[in-house]
């Protein structure tokens, strides 16, 4: 025997239940009906009203979402980022290109929907001007990008304090309104309620917002001409003001026009149904002094701004309908009730079944992008629920657009990681089509010597952990090795339980291989500076050299001379001479080394090791026999410096001029102190040298790390112009703080290996 199908199953116990209320209701109630007519008939008047409050609350369901999808497109997103940018930064925002693509963005979505009247972007620049606003005033009413020309400032408007108001992921939602121009109120009136939200870069608000603008005209429409047999369709918003009347049409949005038309104003009752959160039904004396119904049915429209929709009826009438229908189904209902039973059975299951049956297939259509259609115009339960599966469908085609256009890489996993999505930009950088991903594991993409990450990844994922902005490695299907920067975070389904992550990539290789190059290019133009400085140094050192090269000819030449003449008187003339010569020889043999040191290469010997340890070597160095100097020397090292990669040599020749340096500015003073420290700052340490001497003449602070600026009577002025050089060769600083009570030298290393080395 074959089983019964779902709607024979539905129409056998529709019939039983059908047949079975019938006769026991029929029974129970008759005779009674002026004592239950009245309740029924109430609950009748608070349930239509209910439908009718759906079908306004999924009217403005969607815009919800959407304003937080506008927040979050890629071209609004890129736009804040570089606009936020500070203005030294070299990357200025192309305002054109960027507000293109806003504006192309903007205008998808407003295709998609056409109760959506204007999605604009505004900043707090300019009094708020607009930056991008496409709305429905092209011609024929058609969508248009409006100009730069006719962009307005909207500062002044309630609404542009109250966005920025909004804490986190908050969503404004404006009191309904006629929309207004320049301030001017459109004609004809567009019953508008706009809904905002700031925009979030990285979790920071920003200086911008995204505001949709929805038309309720159609919506209103809509409630303004429902024949409803019950009674007239009111809707009011927070002060009772009417929005929606069906019965008087000319008393809405009266404070629009400076008059009050409000529903306590009609039935003072009313006010305490408007304050209630949950539905309620009174009974009040109307204008012509006849008892009426009045069903209150609040609403929160996009989550948050408060109407509540009134429907009244004559009481008379509603009881006249009850008795009607209570006494007609009474008196027939056993005649009937089988026939009538059977018939609404079989249309119902079948009314029942068909939307189930377009709902699944539309859900099956939509996973595999096929079109889709709903039952959307279908009244009740089942036009609710296909309106929720469009806005759901909907909502996951956005979602899925968004990840399709991404610029980077984004993939999902389950908690095996197994890949289970892959979009276009996955493809581009790691060379596997979707076809090729989907269904394998993650390790196709990570080296082997990266393998440890995925099991600790997948760890912190299962504990509803995020990981962000994490730079590793991974592998192309070429066997290319590529820099990249992960976001990783838990997928979680509709009962929160985790059941995979998603991965946004940024491929970091090409400003990786940037930062390289622009590291060598640097150091190549510190060498180049040295080198041109050398150059520049040349004539003064020829000039230098050759007074004492000649003064040492001189004065040979007259000890040739003294010698020929003979004489033992002159013995001690010779010696001097001598003595002379030599002294100047070496001057000149100081200068051409000094000369060679300055413009020698840098970092010939790059190796790890610990600063505290080469500045402790390079004070050694300079305080060797120096005992009887009485120099008091204070050491404060910071114990947790991390190792840095330097020339040992270099830093305790910039160690050992520097103290050298301070030693002889404090060579005058009964008080001599000298305090070397390090500690560290972020991502460098600084090593510091204070000392009591007198300072640094501060005409001189400018250019004292120039060649040939000294303060020593004599000095040449180049210790310090070189200890530059190699602190900068290095990635570093070097720098000077001066004052009455002495000086104080530092300079700066960054941690960790240099670029040229980490890579």
């Amino acid at each position: 025997m074959a089983p019964l199908s779902l709607v024979t199953k539905l129409s056998l116990a529709m019939v039983g239940l059908v047949v079975a209320t019938a006769l026991s209701v029929g029974l129970l109630i008759y005779g009674q009906t002026s004592r239950v007519a009245l309740p029924l008939a109430l609950d009748s008047l608070s349930d239509n009203t209910g439908l009718v409050a759906s079908y306004l609350d999924g009217y403005l369901a969607a815009p919800e979402d959407d304003i937080v999808a506008a927040a979050s497109m890629p071209a609004v997103l890129d736009y804040v980022a570089r606009a936020d940018r500070p203005s030294g930064s070299g990357e200025a925002p192309q305002a054109a290109g960027l507000t293109t693509n806003v504006a192309r963005e903007f205008t998808a979505l407003l295709q998609a929907k056409p109760q959506y009247d204007q999605l604009r972007l505004i900043g707090t620049a300019n009094e708020g001007r607009e930056i991008v606003r496409i709305d429905r005033r092209g011609p024929g009413g058609r969508l248009q990008r409006v100009g730069e020309a006719d962009l307005q400032s909207k500062a002044r408007r309630d609404y542009f304090e109250r966005i920025f108001a909004e804490e986190g992921d908050g969503i404004y939602v404006s009191p309904i309104d006629y929309n207004r121009e320049d301030g001017v109120v459109e004609d004809p009136p567009v019953p508008t309620i706009r809904i905002g939200k700031r925009i979030l870069l990285d979790g920071v608000a920003s200086d911008y917002f995204v505001i949709l603008n929805v038309d309720l005209r159609p919506v209103f429409r809509h409630l303004g001409n429902l024949d409803m047999a019950e009674g007239k369709i009111r809707l009011v918003d927070e002060a009772g003001n009417y929005l929606v009347n069906a019965a008087a049409p000319e008393r809405v949005f009266g404070f629009e026009r400076e008059k009050s038309f409000t529903a306590p104003q009609d039935w003072p009752q009313i006010a305490a149904a408007l304050d209630a959160a949950e539905p309620s039904v009174i009974v009040a004396e109307g204008a012509n002094g006849e008892a009426e119904a009045i069903a209150a049915w609040p609403l929160l429209l996009a989550g948050s701004r408060r109407v509540t929709l009134l429907q009244s009826a004559g009481v008379d009438g509603l009881l006249a309908a009850a008795r009607s229908s209570i006494g007609t189904s009474s008196l027939f209902g056993a005649v009937l009730c089988g026939l009538i039973a059977v018939l609404l059975a079989v249309f119902l299951a079948t009314r029942l079944v068909r939307p189930i049956r377009q709902l699944t297939k539309a859900v099956d259509d939509a996973t595999n992008g096929q079109p889709v259609e709903l039952p959307t115009a279908a009244g009740g339960e089942v036009g609710a629920l296909a309106r929720a599966t469009e806005r759901y469908i909907e909502r996951e085609a956005l979602l899925f657009a968004l990840v399709r256009s991404s610029h980077d890489p984004v993939l999902t996993k389950d908690l095996d990681a197994v890949i289970t999505s892959w979009n276009g930009a996955a493809e581009r950088l790691y060379g596997y089509t979707a076809t090729e991903a989907v269904g394998s594991r993650l390790d196709i993409i990570i080296p082997p010597d990266r393998m440890e990450e995925l099991d600790r990844f997948m760890a912190e994922i299962r504990a509803g952990r995020r990981v962000g902005s994490f730079r590793t490695v991974r592998r192309s299907k070429a066997g290319e090795r590529l820099d990249v920067e992960l976001t990783i975070s838990p997928i979680r389904n509709a009962s929160g339980e985790i059941i995979g992550a998603s991965t946004v990539t940024r491929d970091i290789t090409r400003m990786l291989q940037d930062a390289r190059s622009l590291q060598r290019l640097q150091a190549e133009a510190a060498h180049t500076s040295r080198v041109t400085a050398a150059g520049q140094m040349a004539a003064t050192l020829a000039h230098e050299i050759n007074q004492p090269l000649t003064a040492v000819v001189n004065y040979v030449k007259a000890l040739q001379r003294l010698l020929q003449d003979g004489g033992m008187e002159l013995e001690a003339k010779p010696l001097i001479y001598a003595r002379k010569a030599i002294e100047q020889s070496n001057r000149a043999s100081e200068i051409v080394k000094r000369v060679r040191s300055f413009i020698g290469n840098r970092q010939t010997n790059v190796s790890a090791a610990r600063l505290n340890d080469i500045v402790e070597d390079g004070l050694a160095v300079v305080f060797m026999g120096r005992e009887a100097d009485r120099i008091l020397v204070e050491r404060d090292y910071a114990s947790d410096l991390p190792e840095v990669y330097v020339d040992r040599t270099h830093i305790q020749q910039i160690v050992a001029n520097l103290t050298g340096n301070a030693l002889e500015a404090m060579a005058e003073m009964s008080d001599r102190k000298l305090t070397v420290a390090t500690r560290l700052n972020g991502e460098t340490i600084v090593v510091s040298f204070a000392d009591t001497g007198m300072g640094v003449d501060q005409s001189i602070v400018e250019r004292l790390f120039e060649p040939f600026t000294t303060t020593k009577p004599n000095g040449m002025g180049f210790g310090l112009n070189i200890s530059r050089s190699l602190v900068e060769a290095h990635g570093g600083k070097l720098s000077v703080q001066s004052s009455r009570r002495g000086a104080v030298f530092e300079f700066t290393l960054p941690v960790g290996p240099p670029i040229s080395l980490r890579h």
